[in-house]
Order: C-alpha cells, then structure tokens, then sequence
C-alpha cells in the first residue's frame, strides 16, 4: 500500500471510531438524559466519523481507479504512424491519429463517430 492509501486507511479508521464514541455517547444520553453535553459531542463526532471517511473512500476508489497522474513527457523522435489508438480523452474506445494530430474520428462500440478533438499529447 502505498503513502495516500495508508493515510486514507487511518481517516477511515479514525471516522469509525469517532462512529462508535457517537453511539456510546447516544448510550450515555438516554440513560443520563444529560442531552446538553451529548448533543455538542454527537455533532461533532458524526461530522468526523460519518463525512470524513466517506470522503476519504471515495477518493482512495477514485485514486485506485485511475491512478496518479503523472506529469506527461515530451515525446522523443518521430511522431507516431496514423492509427486507431487509445483515445486520450478516455470517453471513447479509439481515437483516429492522422500522423500529427488527433482527429475528431473516434471509435465507439465498433461505430465510427465524429467527436471533438481532445488537446492531449500524441499516441505512444
């Protein structure tokens, strides 16, 4: 696991025990009926244990899903031979490369469309 994983595991960790303090804390009202106190730590506890790690799981599935995003080198030599290649965008299947330049042909599902030109480096 990686740095940011980790740290994301801890806010998750930290949120679902900030979740069970919120459920002692409930316990604890309704015996004592002390809701003053209660309330001010139950709102603050379900900020922390209920957002922060919603938050913190849909960026670490987001993060592994795509990946980070590295800064994109400058392409060395020739450009590439014209081509169907992964559209760089990543909403299509392909995208047609004519040599020098991304075309706004791409290729979805076995169908070929016309679609806006992305403004990305060529293919590698």
């Amino acid at each position: 696991m990686d740095g940011l994983g980790a740290v994301l595991l801890v806010v998750i960790l930290i949120g679902l025990a900030a979740l069970a303090l919120v459920v002692w804390a409930l316990v604890v009202a309704l015996r004592r009926e002390a809701w003053a106190w209660v309330a001010a730590i139950v709102v603050s506890l379900i900020a922390l244990g209920v957002v922060a790690p919603i938050v913190a799981a849909v960026y670490l599935i987001t993060y592994r899903k795509n990946g980070p995003t590295p800064a994109t080198p400058k392409p060395s030599g020739p450009p590439p031979a014209e081509g169907w290649y992964e559209d760089p965008g990543g909403e299509y299947d392909r995208r047609w490369w004519n040599g020098h330049a991304w075309t706004d042909q791409v290729l979805d599902a076995g169908i070929t469309r016309t679609r806006p030109i992305p403004t990305v480096d060529p293919p590698r």
